[in-house]
């Protein structure tokens, strides 16, 4: 169910007509956005929030997940059969990736499976489902090189097509959370990933650019890929995300021009041709994106705030909301009411992915994943070298630990 908001900031950013189709030409026609257009628009003001409360110790898996890395983890939601998958490395065996298929409650259905395996150690990994079909993400150490990977699996069959080879850069780039982004598009399966390369030099700014590779790609192999955008002074988490929605695809990169980071989100669409880089956060740091309806919700921590950037597939203007999250129950489902005012409430209903990115810190500490199946509300959180998950619901009108009862 598309969140419920009200409009409230609208500025027209740098804009590119490129002239021709594609998604590659299109991608490549941003570079020179990415790399800091002539007209800055000015950020909005960002102001201070209430602490979101301390967070809650981790109940361990049964049996407990060691991990290999804080973060070589990954959840989401499935829709076929409906539940969650768990994608981890285990600190036994650092470049091997293991799958767990969770029923709509939060209880494993079957043995954990394989998804790929090397001798090169996992640093961080994303994924996202499609009908019967899971797409897995990864960046792994060999040497001083850092390499993206990629296999897409069936969730019925709990098998992986041959692993992927997205690309490879630099190790000193990659620092946890923002190297790799992945996006599938819902019209045909299809996906997409950005991936940080390392260094080059920038063609409208002065000192180093950061590269960072769009590649789409199916479970056959990889389609294609986009010239290289091109990120002046990147951010230690360069990506702040990416959806493809609509026809559209959005993404969030981040540079540390003037001393200081500036968010962007750019949204490309080929037909009708349109591009355009919507208005800069200044001193805020991506932590990611999810899609809600027909938005999609770029989330970035602004000093001791959250703040959201919801773009929308019907043209409505960009919308900047502080997150000051909380939850409630209606319905028997929880309600993420996520900004003041209702500014942004979520309903849970049908299965959603990416929602630590708008839940408390008591609920979802740092580094967390979260869930919800249709019927549980599962969180999993690296912790002292385990990986734990929880799982809430709404319960008497209340929502609560369903692990605590």
């Amino acid at each position: 169910m598309a969140p419920s908001h009200t409009p409230c900031h609208a500025r027209q950013g740098c804009q590119a007509a490129p002239r021709r189709r594609g998604w590659a030409p299109w991608l490549g026609a941003l570079t020179l956005l990415s790399a800091g257009c002539s007209q800055r628009p000015s950020s909005p003001t960002v102001t201070s929030a209430t602490p979101l409360g301390a967070p809650a110790p981790s109940a361990t898996l049964t049996p407990p997940r060691s991990l290999a890395h804080p973060y070589a983890f990954a959840l989401t939601s499935t829709e076929a059969p409906p539940g969650a998958a768990l994608v981890w490395a285990p600190a036994a065996a650092p470049g091997r990736l293991e799958l767990a298929l969770l029923s709509p409650l939060g209880a494993q259905r079957a043995p954990s499976s394989l998804v790929s395996e090397s001798p090169d150690p996992v640093l961080e990994v994303v994924t996202r489902g499609h009908a019967e079909a899971l797409v897995v993400a990864w960046l792994a150490r060999q040497g001083s090189s850092a390499l993206a990977r990629a296999a897409v699996g069936s969730l019925e069959a709990r098998h992986f097509a041959p692993t992927l080879e997205l690309g490879a850069g630099a190790l000193r780039a990659v620092t946890g959370q923002g190297s790799l982004a992945l996006a599938i598009d819902e019209r045909d399966g299809d996906s997409a990933a950005m991936v940080r390369l390392g260094r080059s030099a920038c063609a409208s700014e002065p000192g180093p650019c950061e590269r960072v590779e769009q590649v789409f790609f199916t479970a056959s192999g990889v389609v294609r890929r986009a010239p290289a955008l091109a990120v002046p002074e990147a951010c230690p988490a360069a990506i702040g995300g990416l959806e493809l929605l609509d026809g559209r695809m959005h993404y969030a990169v981040c540079s540390g021009l003037g001393g200081r980071p500036q968010w962007t989100v750019f949204s490309v669409q080929p037909e009708p041709m349109y591009a355009v880089a919507h208005p800069r956060l200044s001193g805020c740091h991506p932590l990611g994106s999810l899609s809600l309806g027909h938005d999609a919700v770029f989330v970035a921590q602004c000093a001791e705030q959250r703040q959201a950037m919801l773009v929308s597939a019907a043209d409505r203007p960009p919308f900047v909301t502080e997150l000051r999250p909380t939850l409630r129950c209606a319905g028997g489902k929880p309600v993420i009411e996520a900004a003041p005012g209702g500014a942004l409430s979520v309903p849970l209903e049908r299965p959603q992915p990416s929602l630590e990115l708008l839940l408390p810190a008591s609920i979802a500490p740092p580094r967390s994943r979260a869930a919800w199946t249709g019927e549980r509300l599962l969180v999993a959180t690296p912790q002292a070298g385990a990986l734990g998950l929880r799982r809430y619901r709404c319960s008497a009108g209340r929502f609560q630990d369903a692990d605590a009862q």
